[in-house]
């Protein structure tokens, strides 16, 4: 075991007892300021660190389910998600006309649900508007899955009816960070329209094109 007395030199060690006493009383002192400045002042934490950690967690998720989608399309998103991740602490993740299907909601809703809460703040911007084969059963499947911390949503022209409309009006009313919700171009009745339109009512920072 490394005591106080491993840092003596043998010329220490043989001299007088007040000069070893003083010799221990120095490091003695040493060691307690030490001390006390590592108290004072802890080590520095890189908040932009903790950050780009989050956006490495959401890219790393979604780049994942885009290449178990598989097709040309969905497989250079991926790359360009990865790539654009170095640049950028905040994840925009918009895959439009890529004719995505329910099943392919499904499998970006699942990437969704994975993320640990910490991360969901990285998160600001999804779109898949223009897929049109992603129905009531892909919008019902991204609303119970998405952060209630993104600030945009799109899913303009998706083939979404009523009960894909429910499901959205039922995360955006928690969705704390929402600020614009595109969702025009689909089959929704005007009852869920204007309930959706409702919601600028309640918030004064929303935008909602519907």
């Amino acid at each position: 075991m490394t005591t106080l007395f491993d840092g003596l030199s043998k010329d220490t060690m043989n001299a007088p007892v007040y000069s070893r006493r003083r010799f221990i009383k120095t490091a003695l002192a040493e060691m307690a300021f030490l001390v006390a400045a590592t108290m004072a002042f802890p080590p520095f934490i890189n908040a932009e660190s903790t950050t780009t950690k989050k956006s490495t967690i959401v890219v790393g998720a979604l780049a994942k389910a885009l290449r178990s989608i598989g097709g040309p399309v969905c497989l250079a998103a991926a790359v360009k998600l990865e790539a654009n991740q170095s640049n950028t602490d905040s994840v925009y993740f918009h895959l439009r006309h890529a004719a995505l299907e329910a099943s392919d909601a499904m499998v970006i809703a699942e990437a969704l649900k994975s993320l640990p809460k910490e991360s969901h703040s990285a998160l600001v911007s999804l779109s898949l508007s223009y897929n049109h084969a992603l129905g009531d059963a892909g919008a019902i499947a991204l609303a119970q899955s998405l952060p209630p911390t993104i600030r945009e949503l799109g899913l303009v022209n998706c083939g979404i009816g009523d009960a894909g409309g429910k499901a959205v009006l039922r995360w955006a009313k928690h969705a704390t960070g929402l600020r614009i919700l595109c969702i025009e171009e689909n089959q929704l009745s005007e009852k869920i329209k204007l309930q959706i339109v409702e919601l600028m009512h309640r918030n004064a920072e929303l935008s909602v094109v519907v």
